[in-house]
């Protein structure tokens, strides 16, 4: 295998599991557990920081590498499929970042409608607190 091979392989190996680790993370998230969704997401955040300064080298070396003539087409194949199990990665990611989303915002609602309830009771107490008081007598 040629030196510029396995160098993008190398690159592109890195930035896969850089993403496999950003996905778990992702599916890691809870939207009832405050405290760890905090600490995931800023573990998160530091993840994809290291993954677009590794991704912005895989660039520069895919594109060395297909600018270099005589490289065999296996090696070429090679490149070309982990490059798409990076893209299937982050087509897994943005799912699971739906997800996440979307259960984050059913928690949300579901407060909402918690807090509102809540609300529509106190103002019936304070309602009857405040009645006026029939005399007897």
């Amino acid at each position: 295998m040629q030196t510029a091979t396995q160098s993008v392989t190398r690159q592109l190996d890195m930035l896969y599991g850089l993403y496999e680790l950003a996905l778990d993370l992702c599916k890691s998230i809870t939207p009832t557990d405050d405290d760890g969704t905090i600490k995931r997401i800023k573990e998160r955040e530091r993840l994809l920081l290291r993954t677009s300064q590794i991704s912005e080298v895989a660039q520069v070396e895919l594109k060395t590498f297909s600018a270099i003539p005589g490289i065999p087409a296996n090696e070429r194949a090679l490149v070309e499929e982990k490059r798409q199990m990076i893209l299937d990665v982050l087509a897994r990611i943005s799912q699971a970042e739906h997800q996440t989303m979307k259960a984050m915002h059913a928690t949300m609602v579901s407060v909402r409608h918690e807090l509102m309830q809540h609300t529509e009771k106190s103002h019936a107490i304070s309602a009857y607190r405040n009645a006026p008081v029939a005399m007897m007598g």
